[in-house]
């Protein structure tokens, strides 16, 4: 969730990898006081899947319903640049829960000082060696056309 003063920041920073849509909210009656809108972030950015350094693997899969669990490996080692779109915001499959920042997002972010985030090294994402993720389907996670376009591209349900 983001305001539309983080919104207009991404807008004069030129931003890229992601899409905004209103969020729906709900306040308590108490509140008088019309609170901000809110706008849901939907990251769109891509670095494929993780870097082969990681070992990202099959841990096992539901032939039934299609759902996966993978390990990875060197969790620290995460991200192949060469696979990065460059794209200020984006995700590594199998981690979409895990939002990454380029180094030029974070320190405007840190220049605007932007609260309610926590800004940490790719390197420091809390992922224990041969920790197993699930990520279910990638149209959880992106618009319809982009889930559609990457999950053909790169073998992805």
């Amino acid at each position: 969730m983001v305001s539309p003063k983080v919104l207009d920041l991404f807008r004069r920073h030129g931003v890229t990898g992601f899409e905004a849509v209103p969020a729906k909210t709900a306040y308590p009656k108490r509140i008088k006081a019309r609170p901000t809108d809110l706008y849901e972030l939907i990251v769109t950015g891509w670095a494929a899947w993780g870097a082969q350094a990681a070992g990202v693997s099959l841990a096992w899969s539901c032939p039934g319903c299609g759902h996966h669990h993978y390990i990875i490996r060197e969790p620290k080692r995460l991200i192949d640049p060469a696979a990065w779109d460059g794209s200020d915001l984006f995700i590594v499959w199998p981690l979409p829960r895990y939002r990454f920042a380029s180094s030029r997002l974070a320190a405007s972010l840190r220049k605007e000082k932007i609260s309610g985030i926590e800004l940490i090294p790719a390197r420091q994402i809390p992922l224990e060696k041969g920790e197993e993720v699930s990520p279910g389907s990638i149209m959880n996670w992106m618009p319809e056309e982009r889930a559609r376009e990457l999950g053909q591209r790169f073998d992805i349900s």
